[in-house]
């Protein structure tokens, strides 16, 4: 019998009138959606939504809330996850404000009362946040949590740990969003500046958690992971072995992340380290056998080392997944282009065309261009200079 209850017996379970919900309810829902799911291989086990709903309500309610979760298999499934799902719950989470009173039912301690004083400092911190000025400056909210840090008594010494942890929160939601966008897999991908400023929300995220608190490890390795990938993305070349650096010991943190052996899979590709890239490619690929990306990836570093048939498979294989990833049906075609089978190569670009064009998903010049060329390079091989010249000038706007 699986057990899931909002609190022990000699305690209160609480509700926050800024979330709307009771905090039980709402990191639980959270968690369900994709949250929990912290090595992000797309599902959410009994472990993980324990794991999960246990700390952060605790931590919401500054230690007086304690759920009780208890399964059978802690390892059973207990939902599976999208990077939409996981972006609908990101979206949830964004912007919600502090709220420094709530409310309770049950038996236990009665939440702290909040001085008109206090409330102050709650109300500025708000403002800020909602302004989305998290720590930049003296108008932060870090600011509203240094200078309450300068008041001596138990009544500030609670809000002020209640605002850390919803820093903290709020910080890991704007990294999370970030590495959100990384695992669906896109061909174009935030700026490189992107990742380096969620690489420094993580770590502000982790310094404001209390020493010996479970979530420190997950924003560790979303901040080595996030500056490593902004070195790469930037083709920094002279940063790529501390990129490399920064992987290894996000792995030796969490090594059941897909996305961690995904990226140095690219990193060690783009050094012409073929064999090393398809061993971290296929890593990931054994952790989500259902996730398109590794198997992508393999397709192509096959096809740069000429072993072509291995990558047709490949791609094959993700097109079998998801028929509507125009990328494979592009790959397909690069490969069929310099395999001599012109034909075929024609059939994949148009059909990658017809998918971007029917699917309704989110447009990328970048995509676009590259089937438009790789047309335009087809036909006039061929001689067809009209049709060839049509497809080049579809691309040069883009």
């Amino acid at each position: 019998i699986n057990k899931l209850l909002g609190c022990a017996v000699n305690e209160f379970s609480y509700e926050a009138d800024s979330i709307g919900h009771g905090l039980f309810s709402w990191y639980l829902v959270q968690g369900l959606m994709g949250m929990a799911d912290v090595p992000a291989d797309n599902t959410v086990t009994f472990d993980e939504l324990k794991s999960w709903t246990q700390k952060r309500v605790a931590a919401a309610s500054r230690g007086k809330q304690n759920p009780v979760i208890e399964a059978r298999d802690g390892n059973a499934v207990f939902a599976t996850v999208t990077p939409d799902s996981r972006a609908a719950a990101l979206a949830l989470q964004s912007g919600k404000a502090y709220n420094g009173m709530m409310a309770s039912r049950g038996m236990g301690t009665e939440d702290t009362l909040i001085t008109a004083k206090l409330q102050t400092y709650i109300d500025q911190y708000n403002r800020f946040l909602l302004a989305a000025k998290l720590y930049e400056g003296d108008s932060s909210c870090l600011a509203v949590i240094y200078n309450l840090s300068k008041l001596d008594h138990s009544a500030a010494k609670e809000v002020l740990q209640g605002l850390q942890n919803h820093l903290a929160e709020a910080l890991e939601t704007r990294s999370q969003l970030v590495l959100n966008e990384y695992l669906k897999g896109k061909s174009e991908q935030p700026p490189a500046n992107v990742y380096l400023r969620a690489s420094a929300d993580a770590q502000l995220a982790d310094s404001l958690l209390p020493y010996g608190d479970p979530r420190k490890k997950n924003d560790q390795v979303m901040a080595h992971f996030h500056e490593a990938f902004s070195y790469i993305r930037y083709d920094n070349y002279e940063k790529f072995p501390l990129a490399e650096q920064l992987l290894r010991k996000a792995l030796l943190l969490e090594d059941r992340a897909a996305y961690l052996y995904v990226t140095m899979s690219y990193l060690m590709s783009y050094q012409n380290k073929h064999d090393s890239a398809i061993y971290y490619a296929q890593k990931a690929e054994e952790i989500i056998p259902t996730w398109t990306v590794p198997k992508n990836i393999l397709g192509n570093i096959y096809h740069d080392i000429a072993q072509n048939e291995t990558a047709l498979r490949y791609h094959r294989a993700v097109l079998k997944m998801d028929s509507s990833y125009a990328w494979s049906y592009n790959n397909l075609g690069t490969v069929m282009l310099d395999m001599g089978r012109i034909a075929e190569a024609e059939k994949y670009f148009l059909q990658s065309l017809d998918v971007k064009k029917s699917t309704g998903k989110e447009r990328l010049n970048r995509d676009w261009a590259i089937s438009y060329g790789n047309l335009g390079a087809i036909y006039k091989e061929r001689g067809l200079n009209a049709i060839a010249e049509k497809y080049f000038y579809n691309r040069q706007p883009l």
